[in-house]
């Protein structure tokens, strides 16, 4: 739903690890159950230090309900027409059309 107008020139398959990176960053300081990235491999680790930028983007939203920031925070960056769709067709999405006569 987010590839057709983030994906920034990269392939499906990047912009997918990409944002499973981002999604990871900050999952170690939410309560959401998952773990993040950590510190070390210690049982009971503190959650990787954030960046600048994903600091300054946890105390922007930290304060957000869970419906504001799933659905009203990304609302410009969704593309419905991607829904259901398969990853073939997604990446068509954003592909320029092929001129008549080229292929």
């Amino acid at each position: 739903m987010f590839f057709p107008r983030l994906h920034s020139g990269r392939s499906l398959s990047v912009f997918h690890h990409s944002m499973k990176n981002a999604r990871d960053m900050f999952d170690g300081h939410l309560d959401s159950g998952r773990v993040g990235w950590r510190e070390s491999d210690e049982v009971e680790r503190p959650p990787q230090s954030l960046n600048r930028d994903a600091q300054s983007i946890m105390d922007e939203w930290q304060e957000w309900s869970d419906d504001a920031l799933l659905w009203e925070a990304v609302k410009p960056y969704a593309d419905l027409r991607a829904r259901g769709l398969s990853c073939t067709e997604v990446e068509r999405l954003v592909s320029p059309p092929v001129a008549v006569g080229q292929v």
